[in-house]
């Protein structure tokens, strides 16, 4: 039977995964344990926080966990500078020469935000400053690279995302990654 928890995401949990900064897999006892305490529980936290330090002690000792780790959180699959700095240059280029269309932003916001019928992705963070940041793209935290907001990272033309979800430049036969030109845009 499986797990009804509403942190439960394919087989982690949320909540750990917010404190660590990257999705790490979850057996079903802990869940249950955690369910039959009760989530909020004072044991259900105390047993998140065992978890949470000792993955992070792990990742500590273990140079190659931690090496793995880096290259998850900063881009699934470690790509070469050159590589990096290019998606970048377009991003900023794409800014100057076209605009994105209302509709591969609204697939965009889905993809990181969700909606009433998917989940938000599971590597988005919510800072301090309000923001809302994606944990995997290796972008920091800074104006540039907000999810929600004025601007948004989500307005330019064109842009990769470390997952290829649905609506960036990167995505798998996408149509909608196509930067239109600016005369073409709405409400130009």
């Amino acid at each position: 039977m499986a797990i009804q928890c509403e942190f439960r995401i394919h087989n982690g949990c949320r909540l750990i995964d917010a404190k660590l900064g990257l999705p790490v897999g979850v057996p079903e006892d802990f869940c249950s344990k955690c369910l039959s305490n009760g989530q909020s529980s004072k044991e259900s936290t105390e047993l998140r926080e065992r978890v949470v330090n000792n993955i992070n002690a792990s990742v500590r000792d273990n140079p190659l966990v931690a090496e793995k780790t880096v290259a998850y959180v900063g881009w699934k699959k470690t790509r070469p500078s050159w590589a990096n700095a290019s998606a970048w240059l377009k991003s900023e280029a794409s800014k100057v020469f076209s605009t994105i269309s209302l509709e591969v932003l609204n697939t965009r916001k889905q993809s990181c935000f969700g909606s009433n019928s998917t989940e938000a992705c599971s590597m988005m963070r919510k800072h301090s400053d309000g923001f809302h940041y994606c944990g995997s793209c290796g972008c920091g935290i800074r104006e540039e690279a907000r999810l929600d907001g004025t601007p948004s990272k989500l307005e330019y033309p064109y842009l990769e995302c470390p997952l290829a979800k649905p609506g960036f430049s990167n995505e798998n036969q996408s149509i909608l990654d196509t930067p239109i030109p600016k005369s073409d845009a709405p409400g130009q």
